[in-house]
Parts: C-alpha cells; sequence; structure tokens
C-alpha cells in the first residue's frame, strides 16, 4: 500500500472546491469530497497506474488521477525513499 501525504495546499483547494459545487448544487460538494476520498482509497492501493503530469513536472516525477464525474486532478508524488 502507497502513504499518501495530502499537502495543507491541497486539502484547501479540495475545501474550496467542494464550497464551489456546494453553491452550485445543494450536495454536490459531499459528493465531491466522496469522490475524492475514493481516488485517494485508489492512489494507496496501487491499482492502477497513474498518469503523469504535464512535461512542467516531469523533474519531480508528479503522478496524477483525474475524477470521473468532477473535472478535477488529483496530483500525487512518489515519497523520497
Amino acid at each position: 500500500m502507497r502513504t499518501v501525504r495530502i499537502l495543507e495546499e491541497a486539502s484547501q483547494e479540495a475545501i474550496e472546491a467542494a464550497a464551489w459545487y456546494e453553491y452550485e448544487q445543494a450536495g454536490l460538494g459531499a459528493e465531491f469530497f466522496a469522490a475524492v476520498d475514493d481516488a485517494i482509497d485508489i492512489i494507496e492501493e496501487n491499482v492502477i497506474p497513474l498518469s503523469p503530469l504535464p512535461e512542467e513536472a516531469d523533474d519531480t516525477d508528479a503522478k496524477r488521477l483525474i475524477l470521473e464525474r468532477f473535472p478535477y486532478d488529483m496530483s500525487c508524488r512518489k515519497k523520497p525513499s
């Protein structure tokens, strides 16, 4: 199982995105958070290969998982060995 560390900036960004979705439609913010939780589980379990980030992030070895229902990008970086 992969260890996932959520940066404070990423957490704040997700909170702001959930607030925006909730403003657009009642209950949608909670559904967004559920999708984020599911994505984190997928990242932790390493069940699917993650997509590389665009070229500008190549030197970080960062990867991403794009949420299916929401146009939101879950990015992560390998934990240093």
